[in-house]
């Protein structure tokens, strides 16, 4: 998402309220299925022409796409493995400890961890 939110800055979109477009504003577009024109309101659903902006193959294909990387079926990245999760995890921990330490708020139990 931040890579089609600078994608639309960069262009000179503006959010409908004017703004410059974020990540979250992008995922929440692209989560509703009002751009559609899908429009369902206490169990009233309808199709208003209206409001759609985009077609519904492509809101579809989009849904398609969100649910495979959020269940993590990336094909293009495999998950990250354990040993590798660990060492990150301690270069963050190193990192932290490294803060605290310059901050002189490094309690003795973070110490000698």
């Amino acid at each position: 998402m931040p890579k089609v939110a600078s994608e639309l800055n960069d262009r000179g979109y503006e959010t409908s309220s004017g703004n410059k477009w974020t990540a979250r504003t992008v995922n929440k577009m692209l989560r509703n299925p009002i751009y559609c024109g899908r429009y369902s309101v206490a169990g009233v659903d309808d199709i208003v022409a209206e409001y759609r902006i985009v077609d519904e193959a492509l809101f579809d294909e989009v849904t398609e796409i969100r649910h495979r990387f959020r269940q993590g079926n990336r094909e293009s990245e495999p998950p990250m493995d354990e040993r590798r999760k660990r060492r990150y995890a301690e270069d963050v921990l190193s990192i932290y400890r490294d803060f605290l330490h310059s901050t002189g708020d490094l309690p003795p139990s973070i110490e000698s961890t």
